[in-house]
């Protein structure tokens, strides 16, 4: 049975476009691609309304991520991250989805290989 899942992609590099070509063979829905060029400072983010997504999947740039964070939290939007070199904001990204009830997943490589090394 399909989940039912309606997701929204944060960049569209090559992890990007692979997550939405298997996301479409499972029968999860995209609901939204925001390209990193759009999304300064979390902008494009801002904009979503609730039930537009059930989460965000992020993989941009360190210097993105924690505004991701930040905006998907403020409009009560789960997010992943698989985006490495922002762990300096870790503690703060931490208090904002705290702060707004909204889940935070992170990992610093989301390839089977490392994880099965790991």
């Amino acid at each position: 049975m399909p989940l039912s899942l309606t997701i929204g992609l944060i960049g569209y590099g090559i992890m990007g476009r692979a997550i939405e070509t298997v996301a479409n063979k499972q029968g999860i829905s995209v609901g939204k691609i925001i390209s990193s060029e759009e999304n300064e400072d979390g902008k494009a983010i801002g904009s979503l309304t609730m039930g537009d997504v059930d989460v965000l999947l992020d993989f941009t740039v360190p210097d993105a991520v924690f505004s991701n964070i930040r905006a998907a939290s403020e409009k009560g939007i789960n997010i992943v991250v698989g985006t490495t070199g922002w762990y300096d904001k870790f503690e703060e990204a931490v208090e904002i989805v705290q702060k707004n009830n909204t889940g935070l997943f992170y990992a610093s490589n989301f390839s089977i290989g490392m994880n099965i090394l790991f």
